[in-house]
């Protein structure tokens, strides 16, 4: 807008009488005809926010397994084999042969004979008498007899003994005492002087007194009751029988029997025997022996560890900044 006024006033520079107005900027209006306008520039302003960023590094770590290797020595076992060794010995045959032998021997015969002899036997005969007896009984009768008994009756007297008691009596008397002073006080001394005083003391004395009381009591006595009787007793009388009777009586008798008795007669004979005979034979033969024997193989393994990193991004940010300012015209008179 001032650029247009600024045109129109140089248009006008022919006509000398009339000022040159112009438009200034200036801080405070001078009076009529200022306008007011403004001025505005961009800034950036440095703007931050916080993120985080993933941060990765490598890290080597030990990783180890176990492996299996044939480890292999050599050893010498024992090869055994079957062989056969003649092997003879001395071994002794009986060769035997028949004899005869007169033998003997004692047999017993049986000669018996006929005898009598006396056969008894005890017969037994019923021999009774008459015998004459009492036949007693007991009964009891009824008496009274006159019972005592000695009963016992506590009879008690009272009878008195002296006794001594001591009594005590207080006696003084006037003594004189020496001070410090060698100077002689009479002071009063008493004392208790002991006496005996008879005193009668009761005491009881019982005694137990005797005395016989009887009554009449009944007493069963026995009494016999015998009357007479007559029996026959019997007894057996033993009697001896005899007869002859005939007995056969035999005895063995001694024979002797003698015959031929065959008998084997031997003796050892020594013969050398062999035969073969199994042996082990042993023989010591180079063999391997493989056995498993662990062992660890470790090596660093490459390994990606991230985390998250804080971070702080900032940027231009663009601020727009605006300042007023007036716009006021300023004349003046040319000159040429």
């Amino acid at each position: 807008m001032w650029w247009t006024l600024l045109v129109l006033a140089v248009s006008t520079l022919g006509v000398p009488t009339e000022p040159i107005c112009k438009l200034q900027r200036v801080p405070q209006p001078t009076g009529h005809g200022c306008k007011t306008d403004q001025v505005c520039a961009i800034t950036y302003a440095q703007e931050c926010t916080a993120s985080y960023e993933r941060v990765c590094e490598v890290k080597y770590e030990q990783k180890c397994e176990t492996k299996y290797e044939d480890k292999c020595e050599t050893k010498y076992v024992d090869q055994c084999a079957t062989v056969y060794e003649q092997e003879c010995k001395t071994e002794y045959e009986k060769q035997c042969k028949t004899e005869y032998d007169n033998q003997c021997e004692t047999t017993y015969e049986t000669l018996c004979d006929t005898i009598y002899v006396d056969e008894c036997k005890t017969e037994y005969d019923d021999h009774c008498i008459t015998k004459y007896g009492n036949i007693c009984e007991t009964i009891y009768e009824t008496k009274y007899e006159e019972k005592c008994e000695t009963t016992y009756q506590k009879q008690c007297i009272t009878t008195y003994n002296t006794e001594y008691e001591t009594v005590y009596t207080s006696t003084c008397q006037i003594v004189y005492v020496t001070d410090q002073y060698h100077n002689k006080h009479p002071q009063k001394a008493c004392k208790n002087i002991p006496s005996k005083v008879p005193k009668q003391v009761p005491i009881e004395v019982c005694e137990n007194i005797p005395k016989e009381e009887c009554k009449s009591v009944p007493v069963q006595v026995p009494k016999e009751l015998c009357n007479p009787v007559s029996r026959s007793e019997c007894e057996k009388v033993p009697r001896q029988v005899c007869h002859e009777v005939p007995k056969e009586e035999c005895q063995e008798v001694p024979k002797e029997h003698c015959n031929k008795v065959p008998y084997e007669t031997c003796i050892d004979v020594p013969k050398e025997v062999c035969h073969d005979v199994p042996r082990s034979k042993c023989t010591k033969v180079p063999k391997e022996e493989c056995i498993k024997v662990p062992e660890q193989l470790c090596k660093n393994v490459p390994q990606e560890e991230c985390h998250e990193v804080p971070k702080q991004e900032c940027k231009k940010v663009p601020k727009k900044t605006c300042n007023p300012f007036y716009l006021c015209p300023v004349c003046y008179q040319p000159t040429y």
